[in-house]
């Protein structure tokens, strides 16, 4: 048997918020996986055909590192804010 789901976005986030932390951890990394991995496919068909130095390009990795790792530790901070005390 065979069951489809839509929840919306209030409803997974409820669904979130029961999680243990490590899942929460697990699951704020693996968005940022994804996320990040969509920003950068952005990135490359924005730069398919522009000039870029090896050294431009550095200082876009580094940047783009630089905001994953920001975006990890608000994602990290959000869900210990709203994480329900034991």
């Amino acid at each position: 048997m065979t069951v489809q789901l839509d929840p919306d976005f209030s409803q997974v986030r409820k669904l979130v918020d029961r999680l243990p932390i490590k899942q929460k951890t697990a699951l704020a990394r693996y968005l940022a996986d994804q996320t990040l991995f969509e920003e950068m496919r952005q990135v490359q068909d924005e730069l398919k055909n522009a000039r870029i130095t090896a050294e431009e390009l550095a200082e876009e990795v580094a940047e783009v590192r630089k905001i994953r790792a920001s975006r990890a530790d608000r994602q990290l901070s959000t869900f210990q804010e709203n994480a329900p005390v034991n």
